[in-house]
């Protein structure tokens, strides 16, 4: 968003403009993020779908979305 305003998306939070957010922040919102496809009760609900356990860094990601989009 243009106004700096949050804006949610399924797969990003933005907290403001870049550099708004303080480091600290980040930091725990990266460890949460980091350490939730891990959990016991995430893999319980992924095992109830069939569904597989695929957690990507930053580079995998960007890595992953590149290959995507020459597809």
């Amino acid at each position: 968003m243009g106004n700096g305003a949050p804006c949610w998306t399924a797969r990003s939070v933005w907290l403001g403009r870049r550099g708004w957010t303080p480091p600290g922040v980040i930091r725990v919102l990266h460890d949460a993020l980091q350490a939730a496809p891990f959990d016991p009760a995430n893999a319980a609900v992924r095992a109830q779908f069939a569904m597989p356990s695929e957690y990507e860094d930053t580079e995998d990601h960007r890595s992953s979305i590149a290959r995507r989009a020459a597809y």
